[in-house]
């Protein structure tokens, strides 16, 4: 089973002063996980960490408003 899969949405940025940016192919990075599995296992782990955090942040904000 994949942990990483096509998505139907997009992410865009639009940057307001001079900005350096790079392009990652999502098809690439998932066929690199499938090949080394701790590759996708240390990328997992460091995604969650962020939207654990996100998330969080979030209730938070949310528990404030009340």
């Amino acid at each position: 089973r994949r942990v990483l899969f096509r998505s139907p949405w997009h992410q865009n940025a639009r940057a307001i002063k001079p900005t350096k940016a790079i392009f990652i192919y999502g098809t690439r990075v998932r066929e690199l996980c499938e090949e080394n599995h701790d590759l996708g296992y240390e990328l997992m782990k460091r995604t969650s960490e962020v939207v654990i955090r996100r998330l969080q942040a979030t209730r938070r904000r949310l528990l404030e408003k009340d």
